[in-house]
């Protein structure tokens, strides 16, 4: 009984010009799975920090993220994110909440990149490339920049691995073909060091690239962990 009910409204509701997928059901009746909106459909970029508890303290810290937010999910923003600040002002968090506004992001912190180094360098350089099952496409948040081990040893010659990585995502970023319908897949960074330090590390040619692949902001404020 309920089937032939159903499927008899189904060809009237189509009789009236009203077509399965305004229905949101399947022809045979059955309902039809929706797509899962992403938060950035769904929420204001405010909301959504607000929502996971991200502290609004820090006003300036807050418009940094929400700016980003808006452009990116606007199409008006093809730079990642590299946030500069003392430890437990909210990095790690604020970018996490931000990339995830947009969808999903692969986050690796930089002990772990330089373990995975230590054990398999290619390995640990496709990371950049976006493999591991994960196409070329991707984009990527680093935590923790420079306080990795400084170098490590590609066939006995000693490298600077994560300054390979960030040129590496530079040309993945800057190169159109290597795009998808997406556009350029970023790369996102914290880090505790200044820029001067991070130069003196990676030198100038790589936070050249790094500058120009990503929209330095600085986060200030207490350390939350110690004052919540």
């Amino acid at each position: 009984m309920s089937t032939s009910t159903t499927t008899i409204s189904t060809a009237l509701l189509t009789a009236l010009g009203i077509t399965a997928d305004q229905l949101k059901i399947a022809p045979d009746g059955e309902p039809r799975p929706q797509p899962r909106l992403l938060p950035c459909q769904t929420y204001t970029p405010r909301g959504w920090l607000q929502r996971h508890g991200y502290d609004a303290r820090q006003a300036a810290n807050f418009d940094v993220l929400t700016y980003w937010m808006h452009k990116r999910r606007d199409g008006e923003m093809n730079q990642g994110l590299c946030l500069i600040g003392n430890p437990g002002v909210g990095k790690s968090l604020g970018l996490d909440l931000a990339t995830r506004y947009m969808g999903s992001v692969r986050r690796l912190d930089a002990m772990e990149i330089g373990s995975r180094y230590a054990e398999n360098q290619d390995k640990a350089l496709s990371i950049g490339r976006g493999s591991w099952g994960s196409g070329w496409h991707m984009d990527l948040v680093i935590d923790d920049l420079g306080d990795e081990p400084e170098v490590g040893f590609l066939n006995g010659v000693k490298r600077n691995y994560m300054s390979d990585l960030i040129r590496l995502r530079h040309h993945l970023w800057s190169d159109p073909a290597m795009w998808g319908d997406r556009g350029p897949c970023l790369t996102h960074f914290t880090t505790n060091h200044s820029l001067k330090a991070l130069t003196e590390r990676y030198g100038a040619a790589t936070l050249s690239r790094l500058r120009e692949m990503c929209r330095v902001e600085f986060l200030t404020g207490p350390d939350r962990r110690l004052d919540p």
